[in-house]
C-alpha cells in the first residue's frame, strides 16, 4: 500500500492541479518505498531534486491561472509556495552538503505539508476557479 494515498477528498476542483497534486504524491510516495527498502540515502537526493523543479513548475502555474482569474487571496498562496520551496531547497542543500538528513522525516514533512496546503489553501481557489 502506498504511503500518501489520493483520495477523492484532496480534489480541488481543478483537473489540471489535481493532476499536478498526484505527481507531488506519487514523488513523495516513491521515496518511501525506497525508505522502505532500505534505499532511501540512494533516492534521498534524486527525489530532492525532482520535487524543487516540479514544485516550481507547479507553483509556477498555479500562481499564473490564480493571478488570471485575480484570485483575492494570491499573495497568500505565493508565500505559502515561497516557503515550501525554501524548506525544500534547505533540505536539498544538506543532502548536497553531505549532512545526514533522517529519511523518516523527509517522507512524514512531504506528506504533511502536501495535505495541509492542499485541504487548505488549494481548497480556497478551487472553489474561486470552479
Amino acid at each position: 500500500m502506498a504511503f500518501f494515498q489520493w483520495e477523492d477528498k484532496y480534489s480541488v476542483g481543478v483537473p489540471r492541479f489535481d493532476m499536478e497534486h498526484k505527481k507531488l504524491i506519487g514523488l513523495t510516495n516513491r521515496f518511501y518505498e525506497a525508505m522502505s527498502a532500505g534505499k532511501a540515502r540512494e533516492v534521498m537526493q534524486e527525489t530532492c531534486n525532482e520535487l524543487v523543479a516540479y514544485t516550481r513548475t507547479h507553483f509556477s502555474n498555479e500562481e499564473a491561472a490564480l493571478k488570471k482569474s485575480t484570485y483575492p487571496d494570491l499573495i497568500n498562496h505565493q508565500e505559502e509556495h515561497k516557503l515550501f520551496t525554501k524548506q525544500v531547497m534547505d533540505l536539498q542543500a544538506r543532502l548536497q552538503s553531505g549532512e545526514t538528513v533522517m529519511a523518516s522525516s523527509m517522507g512524514n514533512f512531504l506528506k504533511n505539508w502536501l495535505v495541509n496546503h492542499i485541504m487548505g489553501i488549494d481548497k480556497t481557489y478551487g472553489r474561486h476557479l470552479s
